[in-house]
């Protein structure tokens, strides 16, 4: 967006995005405060190299799991195949969102990726839904005003655990951190059944399962609630089609 194109409704736009993050990137800061801390107590990954993966990689659920997997000196190609299958989820956002961004321009389809975390996503989903149809530039500007506010909160999160970790509580733990943080995200698809059916499940999955190692209960948890929120639009499909099915007239006459 160039100058001239930073028109009152582009700038409203950002605006609107950005405060709208910014419930969303308050429970991110805990966590980006214990990756902080758990870089200080590992051997295997120095400060800088830790703040680096928060500028460079940009997911919590990703760079806690490399770091816990390093640790216990895991090689490259564990590493990575496990940071693949905790992001698998992004391919979804991804091709969720394809239609509305693929003709735009350039620019904006090579920086969107990088600030695609699931609160970004959730949003650009909510605001979607609720609004009309809003031009390209308003979209864009949505969309990046959330994800601005997202990752410099979180880069300060990490940047503040890093240099004052050793002060932080040695008892934090991440064990229900993320997934209610997963469960606050779950809660903005509550606008129907199949996301209340959604939200229950995949929240509670992802409770249930903050055990599993390397924060793959979030993987679970988002599975969980997908499979449960498509089957149940699936149900209630099938359920207006066959409520409308040919034995029934559109008129009010007699068979």
């Amino acid at each position: 967006m160039t100058r001239a194109r930073w028109s009152p409704g582009v700038r409203s736009a950002f605006g609107a995005g950005a405060r709208a993050a910014v419930p969303l990137a308050l429970p991110v800061i805990p966590v980006g405060l214990v990756l902080g801390l758990i870089v200080n107590e590992t051997d295997q990954v120095s400060r800088l190299a830790g703040l680096a993966s928060a500028v460079l990689v940009l997911g919590g659920a990703s760079q806690l799991a490399a770091i816990s997997i390093l640790g216990t000196g895991a090689g490259v190609a564990t590493t990575a195949l496990t940071i693949a299958v905790i992001n698998a989820r992004h391919v979804m956002y991804s091709a969720r969102l394809r239609s509305r961004f693929q003709h735009l321009p350039r620019w904006f389809r090579i920086v969107a990726p990088y600030v695609l975390l699931d609160q970004v996503f959730a949003l650009a989903e909510l605001a979607e839904a609720e609004q009309a149809p809003r031009a390209d530039g308003e979209r864009m500007a949505h969309y990046l005003g959330t994800g601005s506010v997202m990752a410099v909160v979180w880069w300060l999160a990490v940047a503040v655990g890093l240099a004052f970790g050793d002060l932080l509580p040695s008892g934090w733990s991440l064990e229900f951190t993320i997934p209610l943080l997963f469960l606050g995200l779950l809660v903005l698809s509550i606008g129907n059944l199949p996301g209340l059916a959604a939200a229950v499940v995949g929240g509670s999955v992802a409770v249930a399962a903050s055990g599993l190692p390397n924060s793959t209960g979030l993987l679970v948890g988002a599975i969980a609630g997908i499979a449960v929120g498509g089957g149940a639009d699936r149900f209630l499909a099938r359920r207006s089609i066959a409520g409308h099915g040919p034995g029934q007239r559109a008129s009010g006459g007699r068979p």
